[in-house]
């Protein structure tokens, strides 16, 4: 805020939309896909849903579905790959938590487990923000338009890449 209390500060960052109010990421828990990444999460936390895989490799499974070249982005994949990316800003932004199903236990789960933001992941969930942007071939960004989700894709995209820049 400005020193008279009125207007918004000029130099505050950007991208640091708040997690929680208008133009934020909440909805990136919206998809019923991100509901079921956070099941297998929780399923087993150890494995990843008893897969036999690290939950380490689940989120990154889910971003890297987003990149695979060649493919039509599907809205599954979608929805798996901006909450894996919402998860993994959590650290920096837990107020993105908030909107998640079972959000109390997602938080415990995710202050055990390894959900660092590595500058691989940090690669990753640029790429995938990237990507969920683009209307070629990408079923996500149709199918959030035509549910006229408030404020488009750009809605749920926009926060969240502020707040990796931030982070």
């Amino acid at each position: 805020m400005s020193d008279d209390g009125d207007a918004p500060d000029q130099d505050a960052p950007q991208g640091s939309a708040d997690p929680g109010g208008p133009g934020s990421a909440a909805g990136a828990f919206s998809g019923p896909q991100a509901g079921e990444l956070i099941d297998e999460l929780l399923q087993d936390p150890v494995t990843g849903g008893g897969t036999g895989t690290t939950a380490s490799e689940v989120l990154t499974a889910a971003l890297r579905a987003v990149n695979e070249t060649g493919d039509v982005l599907d809205t599954g994949e979608g929805w798996r790959g901006i909450a894996a990316v919402a998860l993994l800003l959590s650290e920096a932004a837990p107020r993105l938590l908030d909107a998640a199903p079972r959000a109390d236990e997602l938080r415990r789960y995710l202050a055990r487990w390894d959900t660092e933001l590595t500058p691989a992941r940090r690669t990753l969930c640029s790429a995938v923000l990237r990507r969920l942007g683009l209307q070629a071939e990408n079923e996500w960004f149709a199918d959030v338009t035509r549910q006229a989700f408030e404020g488009g894709p750009a809605a749920l995209l926009t926060p969240l890449e502020g707040i990796l820049a931030d982070s």
